[in-house]
């Protein structure tokens, strides 16, 4: 059995919770962050569900990192992001790829932290 570590990582002036047994990143801790700092900027993650081109990205990233062909929304929700409920961990944890369109959906001004992020990593 192989333990689960929560890896913290510095992304702009927030720092990011990356799972190790999934490489899968805390979306909830971030956006609640982002809120607490961005009082007049709220963001929610049932309007980024939403987002334009959400589902044409998420069948890409389906297709080339798990295989997956014409899979509906709801099915690549499921395959993309996990939902936990938990005192220390719990909330939405999304594959790498689709996190950081989540963290880019925050803010255009926050996007360049998010592009600089995954240019210096």
């Amino acid at each position: 059995m192989v333990t689960n570590q929560i890896i913290k990582r510095p992304m702009g002036v927030f720092v990011v919770e990356q799972r190790t047994k999934d490489g899968m990143f805390n979306a909830t801790a971030l956006m609640k962050d982002w809120n607490k700092t961005n009082p007049d900027e709220k963001r929610d993650i049932d309007n980024f569900w939403k987002s334009t081109n959400l589902t044409e990205l998420m069948s890409e990233i389906a297709e080339n990192e798990l295989g997956l062909k014409s899979v509906e929304f709801t099915e690549l929700k499921k395959a993309l992001s996990t939902t936990s409920r938990g005192k220390y961990n719990g909330g939405t944890w999304m594959n790498p790829v689709l996190f950081l369109k989540f963290a880019m959906y925050l803010s255009p001004r926050f996007e360049y932290h998010v592009l600089k992020f995954v240019s210096d990593q």
